[in-house]
């Protein structure tokens, strides 16, 4: 893929990414690839690809007579949409033990906690590009592509549930952002890619615990789910 392509191709994985984030979990949203392709002034091209990518991942889905739409949250899918995760984070500790973390990557967690410190006023569609913008730099110090590729899609479904409990507790998402990117940079400090690895595992493993089952979150019951 040409250097114009791969970057109209993340561009557009950015856009619309963000969108299927912050689309509400209480309605069905359609994702019609024409008018994407419009308002982002790109071919139908990128936009089909980034829609399978996220298909996926499981945050889209096709519907006969209806077309792409954002999939909907289900309790019960939570966590293990968070060991998923965690379990391909301490898979890629393993296999990247020795590994040393790109000067690039540093710069860029570096920068990206040091703004989110000093923000003193968020919204949920920051919290999102926050947490996109993390999520590749968290994949581009993996030294195998498929294995980057893998911790990517598992920490888009993470990132989803975790918009979600921001609109329920928007402060105390924020504040939690704060304090693990610390913990990751920290690690990604030492220069040890297997430590960050291990270190964003247990981040999303604590998560998983602390689900936050108390957030009035509008996300369908198990009821809505088999209607």
């Amino acid at each position: 893929m040409a250097t114009t392509e791969l970057r109209t191709y993340d561009d557009t994985l950015d856009v619309v990414l963000t969108k299927v984030l912050l689309a509400p979990t209480d309605t069905t949203t359609v994702l019609h690839e024409t008018a994407l392709a419009e308002e982002l002034g790109v071919s139908r091209t990128p936009v089909r690809q980034v829609l399978q990518e996220l298909a996926i991942a499981g945050l889209v889905e096709t519907r006969p007579g209806v077309g792409t739409v954002i999939s909907s949250l289900y309790d019960t899918d939570r966590g293990m949409a968070f060991k998923v995760y965690a379990e391909i984070a301490t898979a890629a500790a393993n296999c990247c033990v020795g590994a040393k973390v790109d000067d690039g990557a540093k710069i860029e967690m570096v920068g990206q906690s040091l703004v989110a410190q000093n923000t003193t006023e968020h919204s949920m569609d920051l919290y999102a590009r926050y947490a996109i913008s993390i999520c590749r730099s968290m994949a581009s110090i993996l030294p195998d592509d498929v294995l980057a590729h893998a911790l990517t899609v598992a920490h888009w479904r993470v990132i989803r549930w975790r918009v979600a409990d921001y609109a329920a507790d928007p402060d105390g998402c924020w504040r939690a952002l704060q304090e693990n990117l610390q913990k990751v940079v920290v690690a990604m400090m030492r220069n040890n890619a297997s430590e960050t690895m291990r270190v964003a595992a247990g981040i999303t493993s604590q998560l998983a615990e602390g689900a936050q089952e108390d957030y009035p979150r509008a996300v369908p019951s198990d009821a809505q789910r088999m209607g």
